[in-house]
């Protein structure tokens, strides 16, 4: 207990363990004693205020606005590639944000974007899987439409999980749209292709396999309808990938999204270093059952109007990193990604749109961007490089001056052999890091 003393100096004894007993003296004046405590004034910020209907009707009216644009300039009912990648935002919408009050009011959104899009008469040009991907895309367009609005409501804290899924949901579309600006200008600035060197290319194997494959492709109805589909939902498939990856988020794989981005933006300025547009524009009316003939000289001709993105094969490679990234979950998905993989092939090949060297210099490519995106950038480097000198080999029509076909097969050997060397060993480490965390999980 205190002590007071006359002074208005209090004494108090305390025990401290291990010393002896001590006086500890708080000096106070008793002219402080008779004051109360002064309250600290509240000096912090003023609580933000929630947004207003109008500015809320505002901002998402401008979004949709821009959007409803979007898809009569394009225009969504015959887009294609684009088309398939807003059907895949809408599986993103559906797997990530699941709340069904949303998901109906995405419904009522794109009922009216279908009426929008009929009064319009905009173009509809049908393709395999047509009936199902357009209004799957406009489902996808109108959940972006209503995460919109949904962020303009939200709280700062409810606000960061939905701008997440809103990128989430926009990026594959979002990639899709920024490459068809990239082809369009490479088109115009780029005009000449060196098809014949990879056209030469591909006979070193006794024959063509695009032709080949492309008699069995088109008499076959069933079987053009099934590698078509699978052929075209390739964005479809990079959307379903992210959508796993964004539930589970695995420790043991990378970034799916990092992986399509590097490979989209890497894959484009790779097409500068070899244009080809493939063998289809190459033979035009003549494919497949009358393929040209070999030219002696090495040739850059004009091929007008077409895509300069055969080489290398960004669809293999993409399935390639859908493998690659499936490999961790369950089986379905893995038997699924393979048939994707295989089927995607085969269609690239049969409808002429690449050559068969395209697919062998995207197996590096696909590997490189996964060790990219996995923070190994050493091996990325030695793979990125083989890729590179491919290109360069091709365009500068190496191959032509050297003994055929044994280099050109040795050629392909030995970079399908390191390939698959450093993919085992991207594999095991996978494995072991995913038994790490499992085991340190059990601890």
């Amino acid at each position: 207990m205190p002590a007071a003393h006359a002074a208005g100096t209090f004494v108090f004894r305390v025990n401290l363990p291990g010393l002896s007993k001590a006086n500890v003296l708080f000096s106070t004046p008793r002219r402080y004693h008779s004051q109360r405590v002064q309250a600290v004034p509240d000096i912090s910020a003023p609580p933000a205020t929630a947004p207003t209907l109008p500015y809320r009707a505002a901002v998402t009216g401008l979004a949709a606005a821009s959007l409803i644009a979007l898809m009569l300039a394009l225009p969504l009912g015959a887009a294609g590639y684009v088309t398939e990648a807003f059907a895949g935002a809408s599986l993103l919408f559906l797997y990530t944000w699941r709340r069904p009050a949303d998901w109906l009011a995405a419904a009522v959104v794109a009922a009216i974007l279908a009426a929008i899009y009929a009064v319009s008469h905009a173009a509809v040009t049908p393709w395999i899987g047509w009936e199902i991907a357009f209004p799957a895309s406009l489902y996808g367009l109108a959940g972006i439409i209503v995460l919109l609005y949904r962020a303009t409501a939200a709280s700062p804290e409810d606000r960061v999980p939905l701008l997440d899924t809103l990128r989430n949901t926009a990026l594959i579309p979002a990639l899709c749209l920024v490459s068809i600006v990239a082809v369009w200008l490479d088109i115009r600035f780029t005009p000449r292709t060196w098809d014949w060197s990879l056209y030469r290319f591909d006979q070193t194997f006794g024959v063509q396999p695009s032709f080949a494959l492309a008699k069995i492709y088109w008499p076959n109805p069933p079987l053009r309808f099934i590698a078509g589909l699978v052929y075209s939902s390739l964005p479809v498939n990079m959307c379903l990938m992210c959508a796993v990856w964004i539930r589970r988020k695995p420790r043991t794989v990378p970034d799916v999204r990092l992986a399509f981005v590097l490979m989209g933006v890497g894959g484009f300025l790779l097409y500068q270093l070899c244009p080809a547009a493939g063998p289809l524009y190459l033979a035009g009316r003549a494919f497949p059952y009358h393929p040209p003939a070999i030219s002696d000289a090495l040739k850059a001709i004009h091929i007008n109007g077409v895509p300069r993105n055969a080489m290398p094969s960004l669809h293999v490679a993409s399935c390639l990193l859908i493998v690659f990234n499936s490999w961790r979950c369950s089986r379905p998905l893995r038997i699924y990604a393979l048939l994707c993989l295989i089927l995607t092939a085969f269609a690239t090949l049969a409808t002429g749109e690449h050559y068969l060297i395209d697919l062998i210099v995207a197996v590096p490519l696909g590997l490189a961007v996964q060790l990219a995106a996995s923070k190994k950038l050493r091996p990325a480097i030695v793979l990125l490089a083989i890729v590179i000198s491919w290109l360069i080999a091709l365009r500068t029509g190496l191959f032509t001056s050297l003994p055929q076909p044994f280099f050109s097969w040795l050629a392909v050997a030995a970079t399908l052999s390191i390939s698959a060397i450093v993919g085992r060993r991207l594999s095991a480490s996978q494995r072991n890091r995913g038994a790490d965390l499992r085991m340190a999980a059990d601890f």
